[in-house]
């Protein structure tokens, strides 16, 4: 045994809930190699190692595991302590001690005093070479012993502190053991409900202070969900030069990162209010910090005070502030050049946020100053709803954001306008440009001293995307001209004020003036046919598609367009623009949504032709929330040819849809059917629309509350074999209503099937009356997540004997073994000859069920006369 645990390198013990502890003193001292010791959720454990006898207890060596790098306590809540020391107070003897005087009690509390409470660690045990600890979820009152002296050699290589949902602890270390924890690389401390602060002085009350603090190696810092802690630590100065992420959340009463006790107050300067709360000043240095992450602190108001240290803070690269409700603003108007390494800004949830960037201070005083470039890349403004300006002023050259990539601002309702004209004239970096339900009026604000008709011009803008914007009337306000060369996605709904496209007027590569403006000096946000040479990806609304009609734009003009959608076409007479579509001769997506057509392809007799030639090059067509859509089509030969090339058809959300498509269209090149929630659909398909299914690899039905068959018959007659050759994939979800896929007497065949889910379809009681070939299928399954299915034999029969079981009993039985349960009663007609020709199945019935002998004695007499 002895041997044994010399040589033991790794211990991991989890979810032993009989175990007190592990180790005997005598036990430890044997264990010289072991480097990792991991015990989870073990629910009486109170220690590590124990003492079992008096010669244990009188035995003065500490125990030194000297290998020992990882130590993980996780789960465990009885757990005291790794070793409990005797010259330290028991529990009972402590709480007799605090119950002798309840005044020295809360003074010893108070005070910070240390040594009340019984410690994880101690002088008996030693860990000089423990590189990684993690705790959690242990009611340990402190980590370590307060004799500095003892303890700092087993900190001294630590690198990596983890402490989580220890809801006892007050404090981490102790002032005296920073010094020794110079290799700490990471310190993460997440759901300790009393810890008031990480590093706790000593001797407050004795006017003792250390006047810096020095973490040289720490890496990453992580402070989540400490809802009492009010600062890091007491000190004069912290520095953290190694520092590079920093990330604080859900730490309401923590105001200032660090501060100075009462008692050793300098009498303080009068200081603006809002500086004089700031998370961070001068007695923070964080020079080489590069990512900051800040959330769910309610009580904020001021990030930084307008003084900080030297070079704090100067290499930062990610600023991330979340639900911060009363942080005021984010950039300080004099701190503005110190962020100039800032590549990534993103604001979320702050409610009463104003301004990102204040420049009054920036253009008043630094005006002769030479230009600083900002190195920012991306900002990404969410829910703000007071935000007025992310750029108060126009910074006119002193400050620049000529690197900017990505600006994407959503649900900022104060916001009137974007950009201050110096910076959009500057923008030549930008790649995408989001603007979403937000009070935007216009996207660059006029600037008094700008020339007239400025020229902006944005190289790489590949992605322009303004939704739900009602107030915008314009780009810029007044003559001015655009250019958007390399523009590819270009969505614009729900901008009712606003004109996308120039009406009845000739395009041209002149710039647009007086006379090309409406009464409010208003032009169209895109006017020019340089704008559009890459365009794949276009919005269009009624207004918008009308005046794209009016125009006299050349015929190739939109040559490389491949995806467009059309929205919002409401009204009694909302039809489908088709008369649009010949202008995109690249078409292959087709999306139509949110409105009122009635048809999908109008059906006057003079234009079918050239209908069924303009949809041609169409691969891909969606149908999503057409509430009115009555029929795709009327029944019509040309028309019934018309989307013989496409090969994805999606249909969701039409209301008064009653069939797909007419009962003779072709779909010979479909490979994907996607239908759901058409509440009044009855029948998918006719038999002759199914049989140019040929193409087909998925059909998806879902949510269609009224579907009854899948494939209908059109009553002429002709029972033929209907083949699906490639369809691999078939979904039934959520149809109440459906009794089969096809109810008629045609035969089937599909030889690629290999996955089926029916799903909550209770009146389906067989798939098919004829002849039905499956040869890869081999299980249905009863959900998507099911990954076992059920299977017996075919896929008629599986389909009847689901009908007949709960998805309970389904789940419990196994879908080779067992075949009939007593509760069906009769055995079915398609069973008896499966039953025939399956020597393989184990079980037919299983005897210990009751009504199994007499459903086996019917099974075996249909056999014996068969």
């Amino acid at each position: 045994m002895a041997e044994s645990l010399g040589n033991l390198r790794i211990l991991k013990v989890e979810s032993c809930h009989r175990l007190k502890n592990l180790f005997s003193v005598s036990m430890a001292r044997r264990l010289v190699r072991i480097e990792e010791i991991t015990i989870i959720d073990c629910k009486i454990m109170e220690e590590v190692v124990a003492e079992e006898s008096e010669n244990d207890a009188a035995d003065g060596e500490p125990i030194e595991f000297t290998q020992l790098r990882r130590l993980t306590l996780q789960c465990l809540p009885q757990f005291t302590s790794f070793h409990s020391n005797v010259e330290e107070s028991s529990d009972s003897q402590r709480r007799q001690k605090l119950l002798a005087s309840e005044a020295r009690s809360k003074e010893i509390v108070a005070g910070n005093e240390l040594g009340t409470s019984v410690s994880l660690f101690n002088t008996k045990i030693l860990f000089p070479n423990l590189e990684d600890l993690k705790l959690s979820s242990i009611k340990v009152e402190k980590i370590w012993h307060d004799q500095p002296a003892v303890q700092a050699p087993c900190v001294k290589n630590l690198a990596s502190i983890a402490v989580e949902n220890c809801s006892n602890l007050n404090y981490i270390v102790a002032s005296s053991m920073v010094e020794s924890l110079a290799q700490l690389k990471r310190l993460e401390i997440c759901n300790c409900k009393s810890m008031e602060e990480i590093v706790v002085p000593e001797g407050i009350g004795e006017g003792k202070m250390m006047s810096k603090m020095l973490f040289p190696k720490l890496l990453i810092l992580s402070l989540i969900r400490l809802p009492k802690l009010t600062r890091f630590c007491t000190s004069n100065l912290l520095e953290c030069h190694s520092l590079k992420v920093l990330t604080v959340g859900n730490c309401p009463e923590l105001k200032e990162f660090i501060s100075i006790p009462s008692s050793a107050d300098v009498p303080v300067m009068s200081k603006p209010d809002n500086t004089k709360s700031a998370l961070f000043d001068d007695k923070v240095a964080f020079p080489d910090l590069e990512e900051f992450l800040i959330a769910e602190m309610d009580n904020l108001k001021v990030i930084w005070h307008s003084e900080l240290h030297s070079d704090s803070f100067c290499k930062l690269k990610t600023l991330h502030v979340v639900l911060v409700k009363n942080l005021l603003n984010i950039f300080p108007s004099s701190m503005l050049r110190r962020f100039h390494n800032l590549e990534n800004l993103i604001i979320n949830g702050c409610d009463s946020v104003e301004e990102i960037f204040d420049l009054q201070v920036l253009i008043n005083v630094e005006r002769r100053l030479a230009v600083t470039a900002s190195q920012l890349r991306v900002v990404r403004l969410t829910n703000l709803p007071h935000l007025k300006h992310v750029w108060n002023r126009d910074p006119q050259g002193i400050l620049s954001f000529h690197n900017l990539c990505i600006v994407h601002v959503q649900g900022c309702l104060g916001l009137r306008s974007l950009f201050p004209a110096s910076i959009a004239l500057n923008l030549l970096q930008l790649e995408e440009l989001l603007i979403v339900n937000c009070g935007v009026e216009e996207i660059v604000a006029k600037d008094e001293g700008l020339e007239e008709g400025p020229d902006f011009l944005f190289p790489k803008v590949t992605y322009l995307h303004l939704v739900e914007v009602p107030e915008l009337k314009r780009f810029y306000p007044g003559i001015h001209t655009s250019e958007w060369p390399r523009l590819k996605k270009f969505w614009v709904y729900h901008c009712k004020k606003i004109e996308i496209f120039p009406s009845e007027i000739k395009f041209s590569h002149e710039p647009c003036r007086e006379d090309h403006m409406d009464i409010e000096g208003q032009q169209p946000l895109l006017s020019f046919r340089k704008i559009f040479p890459n365009l794949e990806d276009l919005y269009l609304e009624s207004k918008d598609a009308s005046a794209l009609l009016k125009s006299l734009c050349p015929q190739d003009f939109y040559y490389k367009l491949k995806v467009l959608n059309l929205v919002c076409f409401h009204g009694a007479h909302a039809t489908f623009p088709i008369d649009l579509l010949p202008r995109f001769p690249k078409l292959e997506k087709l999306i139509a949504g949110c409105s009122e057509f009635k048809e999908f392809l109008p059906s006057r007799l003079d234009a079918m032709e050239k209908h069924a030639r303009v949809l041609s090059p169409i691969r891909h067509l969606e149908l999503d929330t057409l509430p009115c859509l009555e029929h795709l089509w009327k029944s019509n030969s040309q028309l019934d040819q018309a989307l013989q090339t496409l090969e994805t058809l999606v249909v969701q959300k039409c209301g008064s849809l009653i069939y797909l498509a007419p009962s003779h269209a072709s779909f010979q090149n479909l490979t994907n059917l996607d239908v759901r929630n058409c509440k009044r659909l009855v029948k998918l398909v006719t038999s002759t629309t199914a049989k140019s299914l040929a193409q087909l690899t998925r059909m998806s039905i879902k949510d269609c509350g009224m579907v009854t068959e899948i494939v209908a018959n059109e009553g002429d007659g002709i029972k033929d074999e209907i083949v699906f050759s490639k369809l691999e994939i078939l979904e039934l979800h959520c149809l109440p209503s459906l009794t089969s896929f096809c109810s008629e007497k045609h035969s089937f065949d599909f030889p690629s099937l290999v996955e089926v889910t029916v799903k909550q379809c209770p009146e389906m009681k067989f798939f098919s009356n004829e002849a039905l070939s499956t040869p890869k299928l081999r299980r249905v399954k009863l959900t998507e997540e099911d990954k076992k299915g059920s299977w017996v034999g075919n896929l008629n029969t599986t389909i009847q004997l689901l009908s007949t079981q709960t998805e309970a009993q389904i789940a419990e039985s196994s879908s080779s073994r067992y075949m009939l349960a007593p509760s069906m009663g009769s055995i079915p007609v398609q069973l008896l000859e499966l039953v025939k020709g399956c020597p393989e199945i184990e079980e037919i019935v299983t005897n210990d069920l009751p009504g199994a002998v007499d459903l086996l004695r019917e099974l075996m007499g249909h056999l014996n006369h068969g």
